[in-house]
């Protein structure tokens, strides 16, 4: 999930911009994001079938704001797998979230969010 632009919006909820990761499929950006269904974020994106592609940026309303969100600022030698660990994330969605699709665009000083929901 890539939360570019986000905050609340004309619909309900609060609004997330979600990049596709490779191992992404519909059912499951929306069992990760409680409450909100496949066929929501067909409507919301006006796709026509199920079928999705890495990079491709998709609108999420979420009933609700995330828990909490921190800033991770990288440094060398950190990984998506390690950051994910730190925090007790999915890698998935630490990527996603922050339009990345592998951690090999991580460099120090990048800044990455990381979302509690």
């Amino acid at each position: 999930f890539t939360a570019q632009k986000k905050g609340k919006t004309k619909r309900k909820g609060y609004r997330l911009i979600y990049t596709v990761n490779y191992t992404d499929s519909l059912a499951r950006i929306a069992l990760f994001f409680r409450g909100v269904s496949a066929r929501d974020i067909m409507r919301w994106n006006r796709l026509r079938r199920t079928r999705i592609y890495p990079k491709q940026k998709l609108v999420l309303y979420l009933k609700k704001e995330p828990k909490k969100v921190v800033t991770h600022i990288i440094k060398r030698g950190d990984t998506a797998k390690g950051i994910a660990q730190k925090y007790n994330v999915r890698v998935e969605y630490v990527l996603s979230l922050n339009g990345l699709l592998t951690d090999s665009r991580l460099n120090p000083g990048m800044k990455l969010k990381v979302y509690y929901f």
